[in-house]
């Protein structure tokens, strides 16, 4: 989950969604990473643009590459 400090939308989604999350059964396939996209950028996520919005969501293969990204909340 890319987020951004003062982020509306982010602060919606952790909290309507994000306790339940981990609980999901896409959560635990899925486990949530969260990357500020103002930080330093991770190394397995050089593939990955950053967007202008945020939340946005990346699905990471084992192998450490980008599957699918959706945006927003």
């Amino acid at each position: 989950m890319l987020v951004r400090p003062g982020c509306h939308w982010c602060r919606k989604w952790e909290t309507e969604i994000g306790p339940a999350y981990p609980r999901s059964a896409e959560g635990r396939r899925a486990p949530l990473r969260r990357v500020d996209v103002t930080g330093p950028w991770p190394k397995d996520l050089e593939g990955v643009t950053v967007d202008a919005f945020t939340p946005t969501f990346v699905l990471v293969h084992r192998a450490h590459r980008a599957v699918e990204e959706t945006v927003g909340h």
